[in-house]
């Protein structure tokens, strides 16, 4: 056991034993604080405890130990929650909101709270505390520049501290003025800055708060036409994309800092807006001109005095010097400084001469210019060339600027005029012929001049030479001709060549589907001036062959003619017969639709074959319109009967071409089963005997589905049931093969899941 008696603690020095401040509780050695500061000689308490047993036999045991504890010797602090520290107050009563914290305690009775120069202990009822937070409210009506609270803190142990809170008041609003522009003043787009100077000496303006309404539309500094620059607020209505009509009311908004009650601003006024409106025309020069020197002529239309000091003009690139006057601009302009075509004319610069302010328009302008004469392009015959007489003369004559005066183009042939008209052209081509009677060396010129519309045209001569040493060779399709179709698998190409001068026989050429032969490759051959052409297989069915034959003779005058012919080796095909298969009642006409994908169906070989008659074409009982053959039976002489089946075949060929054999369209046939208009019943009586005559009834339905035939007694007693589709026959015997009686018989016919029919039927053997 611990020796209390004994045992004792040294705080700074002092002894402090049992009956002396020590107390002994529960193993607890504990001195109070009243007593350990008492002792207190510094920011330190060096502690040391000698602690001794209770051994009564021999020397006790014991243990001394030492500790240092650092001691605040501070009072409470106190921290301003609500409002910040240094703000402005605006309100006529502020709530005051504050965190006043100890460690050992507050002694509120002890501790106090003044301002306007009262002083009031924490623990009045003005006062609520929430833990180590105090709230009280304060009157400010009395107070004018600021107001400062001071907190006299004293702790449990009595250490004491004081801190001071300082608040400005506030409570006059901001002042809102505008530079500019003046208020009530005219503005014009595009539109100068809108400044605005917004000021407060104290709290200061709070920059969340302010706005500003145009016409109706809120904007904030968030927007990108509103900026803020130290205390001018600063609006711009052109990256605001406002769009006004003839004035525009402006308000402005603001609040300064103050806390919990700011003091809000307003101020609006209006403007008259002027809208600059501003056009041109060009008076010269119009058209395509083609002039050295070009006059430039703009008048400029406005509702405002221009201002033309800064205006620069701009032809092709190139800064040209210009006169104004009585607001139209006139240049002269170097034709040396344009190019054929489209020449851009830009004037830009112009501001109003009243505001000062630029006009953002800029006057757009073309001159087309024409500096060229036409160009003459050769094309047939080429220049240096040879070429048959009677030859086509072809040139291409244009001019991209202001056209070719068509009617003032002069072609001359070895100086000798040739006489053009309308039909002449072909676009910007010319074709006529060279007259047959010219040869030799031949000169061919042509003159053409364009069309501008203002200052002369540009004129063009070009010449061309060329030889005209004769006529060239003859070449004639002969088989097949041009464009025919041809039945025969291995048709031959045959033409004739003839000439004034002997042909060249090794230069002979033939191009099949852009395969080239020559007279060498042994599919050309030519003899007593026919040229025949082989083919190496068969073609195919439906093929356009087109070819191309080529001769020169020994002046090197050449020929060229082209052609194309059409295979056609399969028949006619039919399809769509009418009628087919069972059909109701006997027909008045039969059809079926026969065509022919290649030289076409030949009408006068059409054969319709109905049962064993054979009916050809008369375009009259039997006709064709081109796609469909109608029969009409009656006007054929043809009688059919109902419930016979009747075999129909049809026979055609396609036109003859002349070149091969006909194609025949065989295995066309159909055929067709009228039966009468809904249920028929017959012959009653029948008489069963045998003898091949009237040995059975008939019960025939039009119909597709499975027919069901029940024959009772008239006493309603089942004799005989049969199935079948379309014809039905009973042969008077019952379900067990046996002659039924004679005499009448009840029969009901079922189809579809209905009752089709229903009647006697007498049995006479």
């Amino acid at each position: 056991g611990i020796s209390t008696e004994r045992s004792f603690i040294v705080c700074d020095g002092d002894t402090i034993s049992v009956g002396t401040g020590l107390t002994f509780e529960d193993g607890v050695l504990s001195v109070p604080s009243a007593v350990w500061l008492s002792a207190l000689g510094g920011d330190s308490l060096t502690v040391c405890c000698h602690i001794v047993d209770d051994v009564v036999e021999c020397a006790p045991n014991f243990v001394d130990s030492c500790v240092v504890f650092p001691v605040e010797q501070s009072g409470p602090a106190a921290t301003m929650i609500y409002p910040q520290p240094g703000k402005f107050l605006g309100c006529e009563s502020q709530n005051l909101k504050i965190l006043w914290f100890d460690p050992d305690g507050i002694d509120r009775t002890a501790s106090t709270i003044s301002f306007g120069g009262e002083v009031f202990p924490s623990d009045d009822a003005r006062f609520h505390w929430n833990g180590d937070t105090v709230s009280f409210n304060i009157d400010l009506t009395e107070f004018e520049d600021n107001v400062s609270i001071v907190l006299h803190g004293v702790d449990e142990i009595g250490f004491s501290s004081d801190t001071s809170f300082v608040f400005g008041i506030d409570k006059v609003s901001p002042s809102i003025s505008v530079i500019s522009p003046v208020p009530g003043s005219r503005i014009s787009y595009p539109y100068e800055q809108w400044k605005i100077l917004l000021d407060d000496d104290k709290s200061g303006i709070d920059p969340g708060a302010i706005s500003i309404i145009v016409d109706g539309d809120l904007f904030t500094l968030l927007d990108g036409a509103v900026n803020l620059r130290g205390d001018t607020l600063i609006f711009d209505a052109n990256v605001a994309d406002m769009d006004f009509g003839n004035s525009v009311d402006v308000a402005v908004h603001c609040s300064d800092n103050s806390a919990g009650c700011p003091n809000d601003a307003q101020m609006e006024w209006s403007y008259e807006v002027f809208h600059p409106d501003m056009w041109w025309e060009l008076l010269s020069p119009l058209g395509v001109v083609s002039c050295d020197t070009v006059n430039l002529k703009i008048a400029v239309h406005t509702n405002f005095d221009v201002d033309y000091s800064d205006v620069h003009c701009i032809v092709a690139e190139n800064s040209v010097n210009y006169d104004v006057s009585n607001d139209t601009i006139t240049a002269e302009i170097p034709g040396t400084m344009l190019t054929s075509g489209v020449n851009a004319v830009s004037l830009a610069g112009f501001s109003n001469a009243e505001s000062g302010l630029p006009v953002d328009d800029t006057i757009f302008a073309a001159i087309i210019y024409d500096a060229l004469p036409p160009s003459v392009v050769p094309v047939y015959p080429v220049p240096g060339s040879r070429v048959p007489a009677g030859s086509q003369l072809m040139a291409v004559v244009y001019d991209d600027i202001s056209g070719v005066d068509v009617a003032g183009v002069m072609v001359d042939v070895n100086g000798n005029a040739l006489s053009l008209s309308s039909d002449n052209w072909r676009g910007d081509t010319i074709w006529t012929v060279i007259p047959r009677d010219i040869t030799g060396d031949v000169e061919v010129c042509i003159t053409a001049a364009d069309m501008p519309q203002v200052c002369d045209p540009n004129e063009m001569r070009l010449c061309w030479q060329f030889t005209i040493p004769g006529a060239g060779p003859q070449i004639t399709i002969i088989e097949p001709t041009n464009g025919a179709y041809s039945h025969n698998r291995r048709q031959k190409i045959v033409a004739s060549l003839s000439g004034e001068n002997e042909i060249n026989i090794d230069d002979i050429t033939m191009t099949v589907n852009g395969s080239l032969y020559d007279i060498h490759s042994g599919f050309l051959t030519f003899s007593s001036g026919t040229l025949e052409f082989t083919p190496s297989e068969e073609w195919n069915d439906g093929e356009e062959v087109e070819y191309k034959i080529r001769c020169t003779d020994e002046l090197d005058l050449s020929t060229e003619i082209s052609g194309n012919f059409k295979c056609d080796f399969s028949p006619p095909t039919c399809s769509n017969p009418f009628p087919e298969g069972v059909v109701q009642g006997v027909p008045q006409k039969i059809s079926i639709d026969i065509t022919d994908d290649g030289v076409g169906v030949d009408p006068q070989s059409i054969v319709f074959r109905v049962g064993e008659l054979f009916i050809e074409f008369d375009n009259y009982a039997l006709i064709y319109d081109g796609t469909k053959a109608i029969l009409d039976l009656s006007r054929a002489g043809v009688h059919l009967s109902a419930l016979d089946t009747i075999d129909v075949g049809v026979i055609a060929v396609d036109y003859n071409t002349g070149y091969g054999a006909q194609n025949i369209m065989e295995n066309c046939e159909f055929w067709f089963f009228p039966v009468k208009s809904g249920c028929s019943v017959g012959p009653t009586p029948f008489t069963p005997n045998g003898d091949g005559i009237n040995d059975n009834v008939e019960f025939a339905v039009y119909s597709d589905e499975t027919i069901k035939v029940s024959i009772y007694t008239m006493d309603g007693v089942a004799v005989r049931e049969l199935e079948g589709q379309y014809v039905v026959l009973w042969d008077g015997r019952d379900n067990y093969g046996r002659n039924a009686p004679a005499g009448p018989y009840l029969y009901i016919v079922e189809g579809g899941g209905k009752i089709l029919k229903k009647g006697t039927v007498v049995i006479a053997r």
